[in-house]
């Protein structure tokens, strides 16, 4: 987002499109709610990721339809495709329609006999995708593959404590279901979420950390997800 939000010269860049022939056409989604559906072939990224699409349609061809309709639950009309609905769709700060979801725009049942409630999109969870085969080290071993014993810091302690400060539900589970551990972000200022629901944004370097269940923090397992995993 920050490509169209921050560079000064975001306009310029969609002008020169208009030069070469071509109609830009903006798209703002979120990975984890692209693919799935009757009408898909493609599988739901189990990825929580907002993220701007452009579409350059050569001029005199018709666009194809970029609208952006994640299976939703309406509490009144059940299963739906929501809709986009900007929070200020007339605004001239935001005259392209640019932003994240939740914060400038949400989704909306396009029923009227419910009168277009707010709905959530229906999401993959990571869990699904780990190997739950894989083992990881106890924390208080230390960090792995190292010649001597080298403990984590404090702060990567405290990190994983205060992920289980967030969800105390999972703090005491002796066998915990796939969709109840903990993915803590090594190395990165995100609120740690359960195995439950998509992962933040994947980057080039590993961060996404599986945290397993144990009465201490020290008896936890901790393993990086593998790029099988967030492939």
């Amino acid at each position: 987002m920050d490509f169209a939000t921050r560079w000064p010269l975001f306009g310029w860049w969609l002008k020169g499109w208009d030069e070469l022939g071509y109609v830009p056409h903006v798209v703002s989604a979120n990975a984890a709610h692209l693919g799935g559906g009757p009408d898909s072939k493609t599988p739901r990224a189990r990825q929580s990721r907002d993220r701007l699409l452009g579409v350059m349609v050569r001029k005199g061809i018709t666009p194809p339809d970029l609208r952006v309709r994640p299976e939703c639950i309406c509490a009144e009309c059940g299963p739906v495709l929501g809709i986009q609905h900007w929070r200020n769709p007339r605004g001239r700060k935001n005259p392209r329609k640019i932003g994240r979801c939740g914060v400038q725009y949400d989704f909306v049942c396009p029923n009227r006999s419910c009168g277009h409630r707010i709905v959530t999109p229906v999401t993959d969870p990571v869990a699904g995708v780990i190997d739950w085969d894989r083992t990881g080290q106890r924390i208080g071993d230390g960090k792995p593959k190292r010649k001597k014993f080298t403990p984590y810091p404090d702060s990567t302690l405290a990190l994983i404590q205060a992920a289980l400060d967030r969800h105390p539900h999972l703090q005491h589970l002796d066998d915990p279901g796939p969709g109840q551990h903990l993915i803590v972000h090594i190395g990165r200022d995100t609120a740690p979420r359960t195995t439950a629901a998509p992962l933040t944004t994947v980057a080039c370097t590993p961060h996404h950390a599986l945290i397993r269940p144990a009465a201490r923090v020290e008896d936890r397992t901790l393993r990086m997800l593998q790029p099988s995993e967030t492939a």
